[in-house]
């Protein structure tokens, strides 16, 4: 092997380690795209806050008889034991999730259509559709979050304007609550 030989072996070894450097540099970069594209999403922003806690009916009145600002006091309530952050969301869920599991559904009799006002079907523990409607709205805008009663061939349902919440579950900004629906989750009808 002559001298020649050895330079030109080490002058190919070096244009491969240049080589090399440039290939390390971009899998480095890579190798750091995709800790930042899973770690932070997962550690970041919680886009879909679940309630921590939905208490009952009983925990929610204290067994005291209120007249001003029931609802209000309710709604409070529900939300302050639920929910740590001021997240429109988790109030919407855990305010939904607190009508649908906590209230019976009772149908009006036949020929008859009595729709209670909010403070009689809370202290009732039940009502038909509209009423129950009704009564989630009512906490729901006194927390601050836009919504109303949807009526559809005999049936009632809420819908709640909702435009920070994941695609699944909205409708042009609008999320739709059935509380009569005890399978449904947040954002579902029948």
């Amino acid at each position: 092997m002559s001298m020649q030989d050895v330079s030109e072996g080490l002058e190919d070894e070096q244009r491969e380690g240049k080589s090399r450097w440039f290939l390390k540099l971009i899998l480095a970069v890579f190798l750091l795209f995709l800790i930042v594209f899973f770690v932070v999403p997962y550690y970041g922003v919680r886009l879909d806050p679940e309630p921590e806690k939905i208490i009952s009916i009983e925990e929610a009145l204290d067994g005291k008889e209120y007249a001003k600002d029931l609802i209000k006091f309710v709604a409070d309530k529900v939300v302050a034991s639920a929910c740590m952050s001021g997240n429109k969301v988790c109030h919407a869920k855990a305010l939904f999730y607190f009508v649908r599991d906590n209230f019976r559904y009772v149908a009006d009799p036949a020929g008859k259509e009595y729709i209670e006002k909010p403070e009689e079907f809370l202290l009732a523990g039940g009502g038909d559709c509209e009423s129950g409607s009704l009564f989630l709205v009512a906490l729901l805008e006194s927390v601050g979050i836009k919504a109303e009663v949807v009526a559809r061939r005999g049936h009632a349902f809420v819908r709640a304007y909702l435009p920070e919440v994941l695609k699944k579950y909205k409708k042009n900004g609008y999320v739709y609550l059935d509380w009569t629906c005890k399978q449904c989750g947040f954002g579902e009808l029948r």
